[in-house]
Formats: C-alpha cells, structure tokens, sequence
C-alpha cells in the first residue's frame, strides 16, 4: 500500500469518485488531501481542514483492514509539523472525566427509534431509545 498527497485535478477526481462511492460530497475547500493506493488503485481517502478532520472514506473491500490509521497519519503528522495541537480522542475522553467525572452506562428502552440501513437497503443495525434519567 501506499500512500500520495491529493496535488493535481486528476488526484481530486479520483478523491471525490471514492467519497461518492461512500455517499459522501466534498463540503468545501480542505488543506490537505491523501490516497491510499493498493498498486494502482486507489482504495481510500482521508482529508483535512487546518486541524480538522473532514473525511475519510475506504473502498468496502478493503475494509476492516487497518487502514484508517495509514491515511490519518500523515495528516497529524503534517498538522503537528505546522504547529497545529492536535489531541488524541483517548486524551480528551481522560480530561472530560477528570472535569465531571464518569459516565453512567446508557439505559436503553425497547422502542426502536431509528434503523440502520446499507445501500442496498439491507438492515445493519437498530437504534433503541435511550431511558430518561429518571425513568426505572
């Protein structure tokens, strides 16, 4: 595998045909783009704005495989290289418990309140209600 900065028209074309593949749209301008290839395909996307992360999209083959990581990591490694802070979500998870302390577990209830579906309709997942606080 390897990894390209998004520099030319054709490298963008090719960014946003992965997205469209994964139902996503370019939202705007971004600072920095990369490819994943796999030989001489291109098999995922990844992009940012200043220290933002905007998208990141993996061809459904390739998934599963740990290549999130590949395409993130040059993106935090060029945004640290600028000065940018960036934060690991493990360490914002410790200083919000640290601030408020931790969380209950969510209780859920049995009505279904929304259902997760894939492309071609088929059913990924259901989403139940989350219980009041002072409900039993």
């Amino acid at each position: 595998m390897d990894i390209a900065w998004v520099s030319t028209a054709r490298d963008r074309d090719v960014r946003d045909g992965l997205l469209a593949q994964a139902g996503l749209a370019v939202d705007g301008d971004v600072t920095r783009s990369v490819l994943l290839y796999d030989g001489d395909m291109a098999v995922g996307t990844a992009s940012r704005k200043d220290n933002v992360l905007k998208w990141f999209a993996i061809n459904p083959s390739y998934q599963g495989q740990g290549l999130v990581g590949m395409l993130l990591t040059p993106l935090a490694t060029e945004a640290i290289a600028a000065g940018i802070h960036v934060v690991d979500i493990q360490e914002l998870r410790h200083k919000a418990e640290r601030i408020v302390g931790h969380p209950l577990p969510v209780q859920y209830t049995d009505q279904i309140v929304g259902i997760v579906t894939y492309r071609d309709g088929s059913v990924i997942d259901l989403v139940r209600g989350v219980k009041e606080m002072d409900e039993d």
